[in-house]
């Protein structure tokens, strides 16, 4: 039978991919590109607020970057430091434009504006690099690229969340990210047979490093890379690996703690005791009807964690499934390079999932729930981009089949609960009057943002907008 030679790309596996594959890629890409973009092109065309809808964000995203600043100030925030760093070069680009440093609404609509604009570009980059990259083979960038993509619409709140509110939620997206690609990329170095090197060690350490401060929720998904680099490690090179990695950690956790404070040695000691108080006491917080929401109504429609719940159920499914199929390799007496990694994988998600207990009792909140969930999209999406492969073994192709059957039929799950959820059902959206009722947060997107454009011209002439 004839074939198409141009329609072939080679791949790091060293076969051959249809040029079709490489296609699906860019759709995903340019769907990603799009979703990035909405907000941005919304709040522009329609004359929208960054900060009206959730009013706390607008304090939470202003002040923090600036008040470090102030000379015996002993500032403490309990995640962002990098963020928070980040964005305040957006305060001196934003008074430059305007000729002022004045806080009024064109100031904080151009500062919400650059900062949006940064994190997009960072995000679509980062997929770029990914697909281009000859470091992936191409289930692991059709993975990440899907990755991306949950983490934006995985769930009614996500996209809301994280992405289109200007909020230190902005940078999750991208730092789960590389620790995926990072993932990937160990993962891929040790079915080759090759260890990973002191490089790849110090990069991981760094981000260990800097979410200790940033966002410590997701701290516990540095240790799936680390697992695969101490499996791929020859003995006699651990412990000069080990203290590798925990010099980046420290050397990054130091310089992110400089830069926010400005290099204040006795703010950095507060910020640090600070930091640490909080970590040993839990916490100890949880939002008004948490348990309810998450454990009485688990995979209740009615629930505004029931995407998550589906999300979790799944992630345990695969778990399962892929457990199975290891012990079955070991049985047969067929283990390889691939059930050492799928194993490291499961093992991984197995030890965070523990860990995520002692936040999901001290700390029950919103963001607690979905790093949880992000986990498992994580670990999913891990466990198939090593699976699947024409190189690997029967037994891994089937494993990937059946992940894949598994995220199909959560998403269509999650797709429904979406486009119609009980709580719009219930509620009526939008309502008679106009105003956001107190189920706001259960509405769909679609009307989420929608009414994210109309809030401006409504507010313009509202002394609610007033920033006194």
């Amino acid at each position: 039978m004839a074939c198409d030679v141009r329609a072939m790309q080679p791949t790091p596996f060293g076969i051959l991919v249809p040029g079709a594959l490489h296609a699906a890629l860019a759709g995903l890409f340019a769907v990603l590109v799009i979703l990035e973009l909405v907000p941005i092109v919304v709040v522009m065309t329609t004359d929208g607020l960054w900060f009206t809808n959730v009013p706390e964000e607008f304090t939470a995203t202003l002040w923090p970057p600036l008040k470090p600043l102030l000379p015996g100030s002993f500032f403490y925030h309990y995640f962002g430091f990098l963020y928070y760093t980040a964005i305040r070069p957006a305060h001196w680009l934003t008074a430059w434009v305007l000729g002022s440093p004045e806080v009024t609404i064109a100031y904080t609509q151009l500062y919400g504006t650059i900062i949006k604009v940064a994190f997009s570009a960072a995000t679509i980059a980062l997929a770029g690099w990914a697909i281009l990259t000859r470091a992936l083979p191409y289930p692991a960038k059709l993975a990440t690229l899907l990755f991306m993509l949950a983490l934006l619409v995985g769930h009614p709140d996500f996209y809301w969340i994280y992405h289109t509110r200007v909020s230190y939620a902005l940078s999750v997206k991208l730092f789960a990210t590389l620790l995926l690609i990072l993932t990937l990329v160990c993962a891929e170095r040790m079915l080759a047979g090759r260890m990973s090197g002191a490089g790849m060690t110090a990069a991981v350490g760094a981000i260990a490093g800097t979410l200790f401060f940033e966002h410590l929720l997701y701290l516990p998904l540095v240790l799936y890379p680390t697992l695969l680099i101490a499996a791929s490690t020859p003995p006699r090179l651990l412990a000069i690996r080990a203290l590798t990695g925990l010099a980046a950690a420290i050397a990054a956790a130091v310089a992110v703690l400089a830069a926010f404070y400005a290099g204040d040695l006795e703010s950095m000691i507060a910020g640090v005791s600070a930091h640490i108080t909080g970590i040993i006491s839990g916490n100890p917080m949880v939002q008004p009807g948490h348990h309810e929401q998450f454990v009485t109504l688990f995979l209740d429609r009615g629930s505004a964690f029931f995407a998550c719940h589906v999300i979790l159920v799944g992630g345990a499914l695969v778990a399962l499934a892929s457990a199975v199929a290891c012990l079955f390799s070991v049985a047969r007496r067929r283990a390889d390079r691939t059930t050492a990694v799928l194993g490291l994988l499961l093992l991984s998600h197995l030890a965070v999932m523990a860990v995520y207990l002692w936040p999901l009792v001290k700390h029950g909140t919103n963001a607690t729930v979905y790093a949880t969930t992000f986990e498992s999209l994580f670990f999913v999406f891990a466990t198939a981009a090593v699976a699947a492969g024409k190189l690997r073994p029967t037994w891994s192709r089937r494993l990937a089949a059946v992940i894949s059957a598994i995220v199909l039929a959560s998403g269509a799950a999650i797709a429904d609960y979406e486009i119609a959820p009980a709580a719009w059902r219930r509620s009526n959206y939008p309502p008679a009057s106009g105003a956001v009722n107190a189920d706001y947060e259960s509405a769909p997107v679609a009307w989420r943002l929608s009414n994210y454009a109309a809030m401006g011209p409504r507010c313009a002439s509202s002394t609610r907008c007033s920033t006194s």
